[in-house]
């Protein structure tokens, strides 16, 4: 029993550091990728995050289920999407008279309809339309997947060719509103899916998967595609994917997501369990929504120091200097939402065990 309970604990830790590797790039993406980074990892946290997603998924067998996993995530993750988006729909406001200007105004469209486009309605908040998605693909998944693994599989293979045609129909910065929400969605439920079927049949090839040579084949793929192909990154921002061969980019992320996962798999047996990588994991959301405003926060202190112009509070991603001072935007971006989210989750504990206790 306790090699069991060793094991899950362990697998809950890999993961808390795949997230923790996962926000890390995020925040690199929108901040600056120094030089010694490993260049394709730079633009595939997106799909890893579903992935991560998919892998904790569990089928709803009954319609009760399916109701109670409706509510339970509705409850946890779109209702604080929209406080959110109406806390920066407000800040917007209040910042647009110091002419500051961060987003479109505060109003039924930018509250309800602006966030199934682009999401990027408030700026502040625009790295939050992942958790958007995210909550709509998890729906879908409890609506589509059966008790049956064959059956879930045949719609895993189904999605993916769904992801490859529309993907390259859609392959256009400019596309519609719902254009863009279906690629974001379409993409982010195939690698949802592939990690809630990477969870299915992880303990028959992780010992094969974790060899040194697993790390060397698939940095040696992601080499090759890159060499030969060109561009390998996408660009599901705008719901798009940057290379002609769609298939390209889907085998590289599936390959960077692997040597992730082996990644985190050694470090974990190194790192201690109090390590505060693992911290940057658990509460990684919270990072996704607060970092951008962090940013600013730093932009604002640069301008009071008079080192950049009042002009670039109103762009989201100046930076001033960053190859000198990325660790200046990086570290309190990914530091203080964590601080936030620990104390709000015991504040929270208290006030529920106040309120039990009376």
């Amino acid at each position: 029993m306790k090699k069991i309970t060793d094991a899950i604990c362990s697998r809950n830790k890999q993961w808390d550091l795949m997230r923790a590797i996962g926000i890390i790039f995020v925040v690199w993406g929108h901040n600056y990728q120094p030089p010694f980074l490993f260049f394709p990892a730079f633009y595939f946290h997106l799909s890893l995050f579903f992935f991560i997603s998919g892998y904790f998924f569990k089928p709803q067998t009954t319609i009760k289920n399916k109701v109670k996993y409706f509510i339970k995530k509705t409850r946890n993750q779109l209702l604080p999407y929209y406080v959110l988006n109406l806390f920066f729909g407000l800040l917007t406001m209040v910042l647009r008279p110091m002419n500051i200007n961060l987003g479109i105004d505060l109003n039924f469209q930018s509250m309800f309809i602006a966030p199934f486009g682009r999401g990027d309605q408030f700026v502040l908040y625009l790295a939050a339309w992942f958790l958007f998605n995210l909550y709509f693909i998890s729906i879908f998944a409890a609506l589509v997947y059966q008790k049956k693994i064959k059956v879930n599989i045949g719609i895993i293979v189904s999605a993916l060719f769904m992801m490859i045609v529309f993907l390259n129909i859609g392959n256009n910065p400019n596309n519609s509103m719902w254009t863009i929400f279906l690629s974001r969605s379409i993409f982010g439920f195939c690698f949802f899916s592939l990690g809630y079927l990477f969870h299915l049949f992880e303990h028959r090839i992780q010992k094969f998967l974790v060899k040194p040579t697993s790390i060397i084949i698939l940095y040696l793929i992601v080499d090759f595609l890159s060499a030969n192909f060109g561009n390998i990154s996408y660009s599901i921002m705008f719901g798009s994917v940057s290379n002609n061969y769609v298939i390209v980019p889907v085998i590289t992320s599936i390959c960077i997501i692997l040597l992730v996962y082996i990644i985190a798999f050694y470090v974990t047996k190194i790192l201690g369990r109090g390590s505060f990588i693992y911290k940057i994991g658990q509460y990684s959301y919270s990072i996704m929504v607060w970092h951008l405003a962090f940013f600013f926060l730093v932009n604002v202190i640069f301008f009071n120091l008079s080192l950049i112009p009042y002009s670039a509070l109103s762009d989201v991603y100046f930076r001033y200097e960053v190859h000198k001072f990325w660790l200046i935007y990086q570290i309190p971006a990914i530091i203080i939402p964590v601080i936030m989210a620990m104390c709000f989750r015991s504040a929270k504990q208290k006030i529920s065990i106040i309120l039990h206790n009376h």
